[in-house]
């Protein structure tokens, strides 16, 4: 406890001390642990990390013992630190157990850190989490905060520190720069008025670029990709009214189209520009690149002033504002290079199917009224990943109604458990360790209480210890993985006052996320009057889960970030087999908030085996439709992305000895469609190529056959379709004479066995047979 015995003014008091004391939990010792958190926000494959436990004496006595650190990966023990020694902590003294490990050489990756605090006799007395995620390219796992606050004399490393302690590794600096059209300030200038007329001082706002590239954390200057502040015809800019968009001919600026902005801000309206012009396209890029030049930023977060679809140019022609935005953002990428962040609001979630071509960072959207409700997180992931295999991440707004006070603990969790658990991250956190509640993020009416504080940590560990669980290549699984809670109202579309079972999938895995929705009375995320109430926890929850694939040695998980600070847990389980499948009976110990349960399915697939494109294990850019060739059935088909972004994944397949070929049942109306067989990921070594060419029609099914060339034993395989659209309804290899050690190939003759035979062995073997070993043997194939 934090209280020191001689302030207890009862006798109740002490006695629960006492008795706390004694069943060892949390907090109950003579000391205990402040704060755990890593070096960076994010680490490249090689780099040694660094951990910090920060041990505070809040009590009466000294303290003597150990701190221990354990590495774990999705439930996996990696590594058991050598412990740390506390020598003596006397009352009020605070002391840091720095801790280094050097992670495996293994890119986009995440780790979770297991603290202990013990006490000379081994008991347990306080416990703590961390996460280390090895990536490098942000990208894959954006966890993206905000900075919106560049006061003069902000402690601008303190901030982005705290923030780095969440893992956030990118932020969008909200209203960072001068005028919208002219993002940097001159040079000798060392404040300047922002859009609302607020002051911000260069040397904050180059503070914190500075503190965040210490702690490998991206910085993306916020600005419209399309607007200029009112007087930008007559500032000197450089910005012309031929740059504009228009909602009526002739081009005018009364006919321009405008935003407008409250009154008493440094501009009246911003007038919206043409973002397909490529006058303004070079010259907002340029802008971007002095913010970038003199404020160290590295990339551009994109907004969208959209007031309309449709407009017409300064030349009287009409464009779609939407269709042009990938031109407009694949310009900015050719201007700069792979390697500059650039992310773009899609405002209600509109727009994605014209992202599919963008080459953003990942899939920024702000949910609105289309997408209300908890099911709507998992709607717009599945949207998404039939266009891009890119990571999202939602801006959305909790408690947006509520004037004033704390944010409401279960609103918030249970809107960060569906979104986590659907596949997404959220834009919440930033300006240290203030929660964002409305689009306008400078607004700070709503604070997180200490409590909401301590769980959003532990959601953020829970979110990189297990991120290749939660995201990556972890898809929807509907009607392949399913569960059922015995004495429990379950739904699979978030209904109020049901627990909601979220099935997902990857190559090697099978998961279920529970979000407790049980005391809830609407579906809607936002609980906007911040009146939510905590959800009934629930005990040993009788679960039977239908699975695919093969378990074979597999284990059985549960982890949740509601309690023991995230650990994992293997559950025994049983099997068994019905109507529905193949499942497995087992109890979850508790759900709060949000559970997460994976299965391993450990076995293979021989990669002789005519494996069927619909039984994929993950995806992206491509459906699935109805199959009238021979055996029906479904194929992958819808292929949206030719460039390696459409894909589907097989996990664990065996190709033994090696494959000689590989044979695949397409159809296409295109002409040059390949399909690109690759192992362990879309980017993986090629291993063989198959040409589609035009086989008639859509569903015009032909068998084409390519070498094999680098495969063998157990991979996962991944099928990319590239260079024009075809379908793909099943592929198998032939495989390589295995030689099994004692001169027999696959099991049909021993060579030794017909040595011994002598001249009889004409008679124990056809001559076809015997051919075929021969020929075998003689082309070394199978040594």
């Amino acid at each position: 406890m934090k209280k020191d015995l001689s302030n207890l003014t009862s006798l109740l008091s002490f006695l629960l001390l006492c008795f706390v004391y004694l069943a060892g939990a949390a907090l109950a010792g003579n000391a205990h642990i402040a704060d755990v958190n890593t070096d960076k926000a994010m680490y490249t494959p090689g780099a040694g990390t660094t951990i910090y436990v920060d041990l505070t004496n809040s009590t009466a006595s000294g303290f003597s013992g150990s701190v221990e650190v354990r590495i774990s990966h999705l439930g996996d023990i990696l590594m058991d630190l050598t412990p740390k020694p506390v020598s003596f902590l006397g009352p009020g003294q605070s002391t840091t157990k720095i801790f280094s490990w050097t992670p495996p050489v293994v890119d986009f990756r995440g780790y979770l850190v297991e603290v202990t605090l013990k006490d000379t006799s081994g008991q347990t007395i306080d416990r703590g989490s961390s996460a280390i995620d090895v990536s490098s390219d942000w990208r894959r796992f954006p966890r993206y905060g905000y900075i919106s606050r560049f006061d003069a004399g902000l402690d601008t490393g303190h901030i982005m520190w705290q923030l780095k302690n969440y893992h956030i590794n990118g932020l969008q600096y909200y209203d960072v720069g001068w005028k919208h059209h002219i993002p940097a300030p001159p040079i000798g200038w060392s404040t300047w008025p922002d859009i609302a007329n607020r002051t911000n001082s260069r040397a904050t706002v180059t503070g914190f670029t500075s503190a965040a590239q210490s702690y490998n954390i991206k910085s993306l200057i916020y600005d419209d990709f399309g607007s200029a502040y009112d007087d930008c015809y007559t500032d000197g800019s450089g910005v012309t009214l031929s740059m504009g968009r228009f909602k009526a001919t002739p081009a005018s600026e009364s006919n321009q189209y405008t935003w407008g902005m409250p009154g008493g801000w440094a501009t009246s309206q911003l007038r919206l520009m043409n973002n397909r012009d490529t006058g303004w396209q070079n010259y907002i890029y340029g802008r971007i690149q002095d913010a970038k030049t003199d404020l160290g930023f590295d990339g551009w977060h994109m907004d969208s002033l959209v007031t309309n679809w449709e407009a017409y140019d300064y030349w009287g022609g009409t464009f779609d504002v939407y269709e042009y935005n990938p031109e407009f953002i694949n310009n900015a990428r050719a201007y700069w290079d792979d390697n500059t962040p650039l992310v773009q609001n899609l405002i209600n979630g509109n727009g994605l199917d014209w992202m599919k071509s963008a080459d953003v960072d990942f899939v920024y959207a702000e949910l609105w009224d289309n997408y209300p409700n908890y099911s709507d997180f998992k709607q717009f992931f599945d949207e998404s990943r039939s266009y891009t295999s890119k990571a999202v991440v939602y801006a959305a707004y909790i408690n947006y109604d509520k004037a004033s006070g704390y944010f409401n603990e279960p609103g918030v969790r249970l809107a960060n458990a569906a979104m986590f658990a659907c596949g997404a991250s959220h834009i919440e956190l930033g300006d240290g360790d203030q929660m964002l509640s409305n689009e306008y993020f400078p607004n700070q009416d709503l604070q997180m209480t200490d409590s909401l504080r301590s769980a959003i940590r532990t959601y953020y560990d829970f979110l990189v210890g297990y991120e290749n669980l939660l995201r990556g290549d972890t898809v929807s699984a509907d009607g392949a993985v399913s569960a059922t809670i015995s004495g429990v109202s379950t739904s699979t579309d978030s209904s109020a006052g049901f627990v909601w079972i979220i099935s997902k999938k990857r190559p090697g895995y099978n998961i279920i996320h529970l979000v407790n929705l049980l005391n809830n009375t609407s579906t809607s995320w936002k609980d906007a009057n911040g009146t939510y109430s905590a959800p009934p926890t629930q005990t040993n929850l009788p679960v039977k889960m239908y699975y695919t694939g093969t378990i074979a040695d597999g284990c059985l998980f549960y982890a949740t970030p509601d309690s023991d600070f995230g650990t994992a847990s293997e559950l025994s389980f049983t099997t068994g087999s019905d109507g529905g499948g193949n499942y497995i009976n087992f109890i979850v110990p508790r759900l709060e908030y949000w559970d997460m349960i994976w299965l391993e399915v450990n076995g293979t697939t021989i990669a002789s085996t005519q494996i069927e494109a619909e039984d994929y294990d993950t995806y992206s850019a491509v459906g699935t439709e109805t199959c009238y060739d021979s055996g029906g059935g479904l194929n992958i088909g819808f292929v949206n992305n030719t460039d390696g972004e459409s894909y589907v994944g097989f996990g664990k397949i065996n190709f033994a000895a090696g494959a000689a070929s590989v044979s695949a049942r397409v159809a296409s109306t295109k002409s040059g469609a390949t399909l690109e067989f690759r192992l362990d990921s879309p980017t993986g070594p090629l291993v063989s190529t198959v040409s589609v060419g035009n086989t008639g029609g859509w569903q015009s099914w032909q068998t084409r056959n390519a070498s094999v060339s680098g495969a063998s034993g157990v991979h996962d395989v991944y099928v990319v379709f590239k260079s024009a659209e075809s379908n793909l309804n099943w592929f198998t290899f032939t495989l390589l004479p295995h030689y099994d050690g004692d001169l027999t190939f696959d099991g049909k003759v021993n060579m030794k066995d017909m040595a011994e035979l002598g001249s009889d062995w004409q008679t124990e073997y056809d001559f076809n047979t015997i051919l075929d070993i021969a020929n075998d043997w003689l082309s070394g194939v199978a040594l």
